[in-house]
């Protein structure tokens, strides 16, 4: 893109594994599978019987995000993803993704990407599936 003076917007989120943290290895790989869910903080903590300060602190330390914005990376790639392999509507995309106010999905996701999740499928879909 032309107008663009960084294609870091358009980067694949990958998890930061790179820790000897395995407290926190345990709630990486639950979020993994688990990400869609309604996450609560002191739900997170007690998985794995910290308080929540203590994991917010070595979750950041671990991975180098807040455990809320690691969650909201976590769906937002798998928005991305469901955009440009679906044909699903965004709102069904939103809420499969863990976000039922799909004003927020929106919002949420033009910060991440800095397109619109419709912009956003116009544009890469075109990549993943060119024209004969």
């Amino acid at each position: 893109d032309l107008d663009r003076h960084s294609q870091l917007r358009y980067r694949s989120y990958k998890p930061g594994y790179q820790h000897n943290d395995s407290l926190i290895y345990q709630l990486q790989d639950w979020l993994a599978e688990n990400f869609t869910s309604e996450c609560i903080l002191p739900a997170l903590a007690a998985q794995i019987n910290l308080s929540e300060r203590q994991m917010v602190r070595r979750f950041k330390a671990a991975t180098g995000d807040a455990p809320l914005s690691y969650i909201q990376s976590l769906r937002i790639e798998q928005a991305k993803n469901r955009l440009v392999t679906s044909k699903d509507r965004i709102e069904k995309i939103s809420d499969d993704c863990g976000y039922q106010d799909v004003r927020f999905f929106r919002d949420l996701f033009k910060r991440h990407t800095d397109l619109s999740p419709s912009d956003y499928r116009n544009k890469f879909m075109m990549l993943d599936n060119p024209a004969p």
